[in-house]
C-alpha cells in the first residue's frame, strides 16, 4: 500500500508461507493466523497439536519435541563410531564386544 501500512496476511497466505518453511510435515487445519505475535495451533505429524507464536514458527522454529529429539540423536554416536573413537584414544586396552 502506498501509505506504508501493511495488511496482515490471510490464513491461506500463512499456510503457504508455513509450508515453504516446514514442508508438508504439519497440519494447518486448526490454524487461525492473527498476526506474527499471536499464538497459532498447528499439528505435528509426530506429537499432535502444538501452540506457538506465528512469527517464531515462520522463522523456522517448529515442534520443540521434534527439535529436542533431533538434538539428542545428533549428540550420540553410533556404536561403531564410539568404538572407533575409543580405540583411537585408548588403543586396545579395552574390549568392546559387550557394548550396546
Amino acid at each position: 500500500m502506498s501509505d506504508g501500512t501493511r495488511l496482515r496476511m490471510s490464513n491461506n497466505e500463512f499456510d503457504a508461507e508455513a509450508r515453504k518453511v516446514h514442508s508438508e510435515r504439519c497440519d494447518y487445519t486448526m490454524t487461525m493466523y492473527g498476526g506474527k505475535n499471536e499464538i497459532i495451533t498447528y499439528g505435528c505429524e509426530f506429537h499432535g497439536f502444538i501452540e506457538q507464536k506465528a512469527g517464531e514458527y515462520l522463522s523456522g522454529y517448529g515442534c520443540t519435541l521434534c527439535s529436542r529429539n533431533g538434538t539428542i540423536i545428533r549428540q550420540h554416536d553410533t556404536i561403531e563410531s564410539f568404538i572407533a573413537k575409543s580405540l583411537e584414544l585408548k588403543g586396545d586396552c579395552f574390549t568392546y564386544e559387550r557394548t550396546v
